[in-house]
Order: structure tokens, then C-alpha cells, then sequence
């Protein structure tokens, strides 16, 4: 019985997430899998354009382990 109840509870989760992920990806163009995987909060600057409006931009981001470009 516990562990139908940990199934459920995990699954309403993904469900949550899911639906943030989704729209993330769709927003940016970031392709889901490998390319997603390895950013971080680190990669991502805000700042204000002369208009007021919050911007976000991901900088920087590249593999750990993989050879500079």
C-alpha cells in the first residue's frame, strides 16, 4: 500500500514539473535530452532592458567535459 502512495505522490510530481519543463523548452528552444541536462542556475543572467522589462539570457553554457569550440 506505501508504495502505491509513494507511485501516486511521485507522478503528481512529474505531472507538476512537467508542465514547467515543457514551457521552458518551448520558450528558449532548447532541445529536451543531453542539451538540457547539464544547465545549471549559474548559466542564466537576468538583467533589465531600457524599457523596465526583465530579461534572462543563458550564458556560457557549455558541457563540463567537453573540449572548448
Amino acid at each position: 500500500m506505501d508504495q502505491t502512495v509513494e507511485k501516486l505522490a511521485k507522478t503528481k510530481e512529474y505531472r507538476t514539473i512537467l508542465k514547467y519543463y515543457f514551457k521552458f523548452l518551448i520558450e528558449t528552444g532548447v532541445r529536451p535530452g543531453e542539451e538540457v541536462k547539464h544547465l545549471k542556475f549559474s548559466n542564466f543572467k537576468r538583467s533589465t532592458n531600457d524599457y523596465g522589462e526583465t530579461e534572462v539570457f543563458c550564458i556560457d553554457h557549455q558541457r563540463e567535459n567537453s573540449p572548448a569550440p
